[in-house]
């Protein structure tokens, strides 16, 4: 149902000769959120009574009517050119000199109030003001510049043409969407606050986002709450995602190395073979996943590589590697997580007769959502976008949520559909149909907290 004071308490048939009236007579507007998504859909049934169809239907919402008006098909089109080209040009985190120049020229076309470049490396803000910018909040919306070190397989025509470099995250989906937003900002800006589009570099590794905090250029910013979204595979397609609290896990790598001393495989005791060592870390990480298994909050230890040896039979080794990822729910069960690895990796030390060392790598804090921002992204969202329950957070982990520091932040999913392929598959490719219903979340969210 419309919430409550969105609309008229009159009936459309007061006014039986207004065009608006048979609009609403076949839309039936007023009613049900698909009969809505109706009207926005076949908007050009209503445009040219605009003013009119505004007052019968959500008057207090007609910013957001003209937002949607404005994803016309050539915007469409025209963005999902630019995500076919940052399709094509991916770069590892910190390394997005093209993809942040695209970006750049793209906004270069809009009339930003202020365009920061080179923000925690090649990251970029594009500030649009509000007519009264003094009033009202400063509304932070986030997407990523970086792809990953994965070799591509899709055999598109825009398919990457940097070796071992893909967006198999849907990082230039969500480029597309924000630029999108930029240039529909300015065509119409909001009655209050500002609206800052961030571009934020190195997300995959876990380092970007700390790295856009500490830059000067970045923290002088006033900012009072940061929106994020990402596209979800596996997931009904175009529906919304968003719980409470935890969103997306926080995480951390850990890197094992051991060193001892070869020797030849008839004689492994004149050797340090570091064998043994390692299959107590595995033993170590099931021990952890074991005694998480009965908490309620989300926990996984995973061992993601071991290195030891070459492919020889004379041999025995004498170095060994082991990668560990750690996930939780928390930040503090992760904490504890950590300090239980690190125990058991003492112990062993002790007993082996070598070296061994640890080293903490791509460390992610946990996503989460504070719960008024979920409550006023649901009363923004439900006029065009079906919300669906989210139970549990997911296990993946996002840079996104360090900005917790700054002000409180709000991510939520988009689904890609049932049949999507995966994140960070070789076969991964954004659809870009969702490049429009991305952009209406994000217009409806502009509406609700710098228009009211």
């Amino acid at each position: 149902m419309i919430p409550e004071g969105r609309h008229p308490g009159r009936s459309v048939s007061e006014d039986p000769g207004s065009p608006a009236v048979d609009i609403g007579r076949r839309c039936r507007i007023g009613v049900r959120h698909d009969e809505i998504y109706y009207v926005i859909k076949h908007k050009s049934l209503i445009w040219n009574n605009l003013k009119q169809f505004s007052q019968i239907l959500i008057p207090n919402r007609r910013y957001l009517i003209y937002m949607h008006h404005l994803i016309t098909e050539e915007r469409v089109k025209k963005l999902t050119n630019l995500r076919q080209k940052l399709h094509r040009i991916p770069e590892a985190s910190g390394e997005e000199m093209k993809t942040a120049g695209l970006i750049e020229k793209e906004l270069r076309k809009t009339k930003s109030d202020q365009l920061i470049t080179g923000i925690g490396g090649h990251g970029i803000a594009a500030i649009y003001k509000g007519i009264n910018p003094g009033r009202g909040m400063n509304l932070m919306i986030r997407c990523e510049l970086d792809g990953l070190k994965i070799r591509e397989e899709t055999k598109l025509a825009y398919q990457s043409v940097h070796e071992n470099r893909m967006h198999a995250c849907g990082h230039d989906g969500h480029m597309a969407i924000v630029t999108g937003l930029a240039g529909m900002l300015d065509q119409q800006r909001p009655k209050t606050g500002s609206v800052i589009l961030l571009y934020q570099p190195a997300e995959e590794t876990g380092e970007g986002a700390e790295k856009v905090l500490s830059d000067p250029k970045f923290e002088n910013l006033k900012i009072d709450r940061a929106v994020a979204l990402h596209n979800l595979p596996g997931f009904k397609k175009g529906a919304i995602y968003i719980r409470s609290k935890t969103f997306a896990a926080a995480s951390v790598g850990i890197r094992i190395s051991l060193k001892g001393e070869s020797s030849h495989a008839a004689y492994p005791a004149q050797g340090i073979n570091p064998a043994g060592e390692i299959a107590r870390v595995v033993e170590s990480v099931r021990q952890i996943n074991s005694a998480n298994s009965k908490k309620d909050q989300l926990s996984v230890a995973t061992v993601t590589f071991i290195k030891l040896g070459e492919e020889a039979f004379g041999i025995s080794p004498g170095n060994g590697e082991i990668g560990v990822t750690l996930r939780a729910e928390t930040d503090e069960l992760l904490e504890n997580m950590q300090a239980k690895l690190m125990d058991d990796l003492a112990s062993i030390k002790k007993e082996f007769k070598g070296e061994i060392t640890g080293k903490f790598t791509e460390p992610f804090a946990a996503t989460v959502n504070d719960r008024e921002g979920v409550k006023q992204f649901k009363s923004a969202v439900e006029d065009v976008a079906k919300i669906e329950k989210l139970d549990r957070p997911f296990p993946w982990s996002e840079d996104f949520g360090v900005f917790r520091k700054k002000c409180p932040i709000t991510l939520f999913g988009i689904g890609s559909g049932k049949k999507s392929k995966p994140l960070h598959s070789e076969y991964y490719n954004f659809d870009d149909t969702l490049i429009p219903a991305g952009i209406r979340v994000f217009a409806a969210l502009i509406d609700y907290h710098l228009n009211s």
